[in-house]
């Protein structure tokens, strides 16, 4: 946040000093810029900003969708069910049944994928992935 602060602070100066008749130095290319370009651009930084400081730097695997599907075979709930809990090795064997019932049960094999590599399985979890695609 400091640095919006002196992004905003510098707009403002070049733009009170541009006003009141002072020229800045040939090296600020704003001192030519027209006021509500300087906050147009400063507006924009600040949506960037903002946007950026959210980004909380944690992974979310899927959105639950509001509504179930009920034709999702019920160890697919489960799985997932086992895999918020971080039951990693219950979710891999109520997978394993989904991929074994259905081989193109895409949600399944990618739900595999993110256990595989939770387990610390890197190649079994990139085949999973594949699978998925």
């Amino acid at each position: 946040m400091a640095a919006i602060n002196v992004l905003l602070n510098f707009v403002r100066h070049a733009t009170d000093r541009r006003d009141s008749g002072h020229t800045l130095p040939r090296c600020w290319p704003v001192a030519a810029a027209p006021a509500g370009f300087l906050l147009a651009v400063a507006a924009s930084v600040l949506v960037s900003a903002v946007a950026l400081c959210q980004n909380t730097g944690v992974a979310i695997r899927h959105h639950k969708i509001a509504e179930e599907n009920p034709s999702f075979p019920a160890e697919l709930t489960q799985a997932e069910a086992a895999i918020e809990q971080k039951d990693y090795t219950t979710a891999e064997s109520l997978l394993n049944k989904v991929t074994a019932a259905n081989s193109a049960n895409y949600q399944a094999w990618f739900d595999l994928g993110f256990v595989c590599n939770a387990l610390g399985r890197t190649s079994d979890s990139i085949a999973a992935y594949r699978k998925s695609v």
